[in-house]
């Protein structure tokens, strides 16, 4: 098994303190001591790496060449040198699941929405899935960012591609779980992402009370996108985003709307009327 030491040096990395764990990696704080700069170290977990397991690193580094984009985490350096491999990515501040102990605000939880569904749409117009979107891989950049990272089980193909039911319990769309992935599986992973950031981890309750406070529209977009038929979701992440998108800017102008007829705006209309201007000059 794989185990790095804080202030260990490994190639031209120096270890920092462990920021994460999963099945099949570890993530630590690194610094590149060539170009003098903070950065993710993503190593095997569980097993010493046999030719399978560097194989598998390689393949998540060559799918993320073919996705240049500004919401995918960009691999910086895949390193072999020392017996077992190390991917290299920027250093974020954290992921979206440190985030969801707390409630998101509507137009905060579209934001990071909208940046997911980008990336996804990015991937499935170069036929890639991603295979395990969740909280913990999406990664906080700078100006509130959210990066699309860890594409280790995304998957080649076109319209559906046969898979061996790799993901995530709790996110996978049931024809995932079955070994059929397709991009509609995404878009299910991603509308459960949603989910949690609009409803909480009782994002399948019909009687959660936040549902009530969300607007219809939006709704309607969730629940497609959690379709367990996958006939019925968005044939991929660019349709979802049509719609998510529609949602944003009906939310945005209601925003507005309130913001020209509110108290605030009312005061202001009475500070600049001429009985104002008189009693004040």
């Amino acid at each position: 098994m794989v185990s790095l030491r804080h202030g260990e040096r490994v190639g031209r990395y120096r270890v920092g303190r462990q920021i994460g764990v999963g099945g099949f990696a570890k993530v630590y704080r690194g610094f590149d001591t060539r170009r003098h700069r903070a950065v993710a170290l993503k190593v095997p977990a569980t097993r010493y790496p046999d030719a399978e397991l560097i194989e598998d690193f390689r393949h998540e580094a060559q799918q993320n060449r073919k996705l240049r984009h500004p919401y995918v985490l960009r691999v910086l350096d895949l390193d072999v040198s020392c017996g077992f491999p190390i991917l290299v990515t920027p250093l974020g501040r954290g992921s979206l699941a440190e985030r969801l102990g707390a409630p998101i605000a509507v137009p905060r939880a579209l934001r990071y929405a909208r940046q997911l569904l980008l990336a996804l749409a990015h991937a499935h117009a170069h036929h890639v899935l991603h295979c395990d979107v969740k909280p913990e891989n999406l990664v906080f950049l700078s100006h509130d960012r959210v990066a699309l990272t860890d594409f280790g089980t995304a998957r080649r193909g076109s319209r559906t591609v046969q898979g061996d039911g790799t993901g995530t319990a709790g996110y996978m769309a049931p024809e995932q779980a079955a070994g059929r992935p397709s991009p509609r599986s995404d878009v299910f992973s991603a509308g459960v992402v949603l989910g949690e950031m609009l409803l909480g981890r009782r994002w399948k309750d019909p009687r959660n009370p936040r549902r009530a406070r969300l607007p219809f529209d939006l709704l309607a977009v969730l629940d497609r996108a959690l379709e367990p038929d996958p006939s019925r979701r968005y044939r991929d992440a660019g349709a979802m985003l049509l719609d998510l998108r529609r949602v944003e800017r009906r939310l945005a102008d209601r925003r507005r709307r309130r913001s020209a007829h509110g108290p605030a705006a009312k005061l202001r209309r009475r500070a600049t009327s001429p009985t104002s201007r008189r009693i004040l000059g």
